[in-house]
């Protein structure tokens, strides 16, 4: 086996393996974030949120 038929396997090899791990990835979706972002939210600025959002859901019109 020559220098150049080695070459283009491992090159091949490579390209097919970066091809995998790009696929793999997950990309994360607005649950992911929001859920993060509740994560590293304090306490205090969740239960504002929370009571803000009942009382605009509470709002008759």
């Amino acid at each position: 086996m020559s220098i150049e038929e080695t070459e283009t396997g491992v090159r091949e090899t490579l390209r097919e393996f970066s091809r995998g791990i790009a696929n793999d990835v997950v990309r994360p979706t607005w649950i992911d974030r929001l859920s993060a972002a509740t994560r590293e939210a304090p306490l205090e600025m969740l239960a504002a949120a929370f009571l803000v959002g009942a009382l605009l859901g509470r709002r008759r019109y």
